[in-house]
């Protein structure tokens, strides 16, 4: 019998890598200022991260890499994005107002087509002017390898503070209370009370006695007709205070 000489076409699809980049614009307000004293650079998982600041007011966030498909990559370049973000909200008071992703584009490796994304971010003003940041700095903070229940508490945090609400700021804080407290809201008000004993009381819808940060989630929660806009108002400040400490407790203890 003749050998049959047969060719297989290579699945050259198999083998053929893209390379993706996005590039992430963020612009700060004029009362909440973060300038990178050099380029900072990192590696996360298979991306390449790069941030810059042009100028005091503009944050620049460039995620490259190359990948077999679009999917994988837009998963994690926009769970990275969140990630440093969460960490500069937390780590330097700066409050995102908006943010918006827009689609990824792909280039073939060899194509001299430039093809990239970009993301508009707006934050408003934060609680202190900050100035020029090293980079090493900046570069140690993102390398922070939280767990899962942390990246939640920080990008809680980072929605919470972003409100223009001082109401729905006060009732997504008072959440992180609760779940740093079994996910309950008695443990939340118990915790209070024992941390600061000498903390305003009022009553609760039981006659029991609560603190005042409990009340006035309870009544943002409700709605009520005599909606306590003005001691929301009074107490959001130290408020907030509160939780930051709450969570850099947690941090620190794990």
């Amino acid at each position: 019998m003749k050998g049959v000489n047969s060719y297989h076409k290579p699945d050259v699809s198999m083998s053929m890598k893209n390379e993706y980049k996005v590039i992430a614009t963020v612009t700060l307000s004029k009362n909440n200022q973060l300038k990178f004293k050099e380029e900072i650079e990192y590696k996360s998982s298979v991306l390449n991260v790069f941030l810059n600041s042009n100028s005091s007011d503009s944050l620049e966030i460039i995620i490259e890499a190359k990948s077999d498909d679009k999917l994988p990559f837009e998963h994690l370049a926009k769970n990275e994005v969140s990630r440093i973000l969460n960490i500069l909200s937390w780590e330097y008071s700066l409050y995102i107002s908006k943010y918006n992703f827009s689609d990824i584009h792909v280039k073939e490796i060899g194509s001299d087509t430039q093809i990239s994304a970009t993301e508009n971010i707006c934050i408003s003003e934060a609680i202190n002017i900050l100035k020029e940041v090293e980079g090493g700095e900046i570069k140690r903070k993102l390398n922070n390898n939280y767990d899962d229940e942390i990246n939640e508490i920080l990008l809680m945090w980072r929605e919470a503070t972003s409100q223009e609400s001082d109401g729905l700021k006060h009732f997504l804080l008072f959440r992180i209370l609760e779940k740093l407290n079994g996910e309950n809201r008695a443990n939340a008000d118990e915790w209070i009370k024992d941390k600061y004993p000498h903390v305003e009381k009022e009553t609760g819808y039981h006659g029991e006695e609560i603190s005042i940060y409990t009340f006035l989630r309870d009544n943002v929660h409700a709605k009520t007709a005599d909606f306590p806009f003005a001691k929301i108002d009074e107490n959001i400040s130290q408020f907030q205070g509160i939780v930051y400490r709450a969570i850099k407790d947690h941090i620190d203890s794990n």
